[in-house]
């Protein structure tokens, strides 16, 4: 998916050096500034789910309830 966005962001900024395409370069900024913001959450979303996987484990391990018991 980042690839695509990545390159959907370099076809908009080839679309946006044309002198044709003037009159839609207001479109063309919001549409980069809309994938620049899917990229970036798609980022964090990614650094999450590493962060998940690491601590999957040890949530499943049962160690959280030899401390609080049933309640977690």
């Amino acid at each position: 998916m980042t690839d695509a966005i990545e390159e959907n962001l370099g076809t908009l900024e080839t679309i946006s050096s044309s002198k044709f395409a003037a009159h839609i370069k207001r479109e063309i900024n919001d549409l980069e500034e809309m994938l620049k913001k899917m990229l970036k959450h798609l980022d964090k979303w990614v650094l999450a789910q590493k962060y998940w996987v690491t601590l999957d484990p040890i949530y499943n391990s049962g160690i959280f309830n030899s401390f609080f018991g049933d309640k977690t």
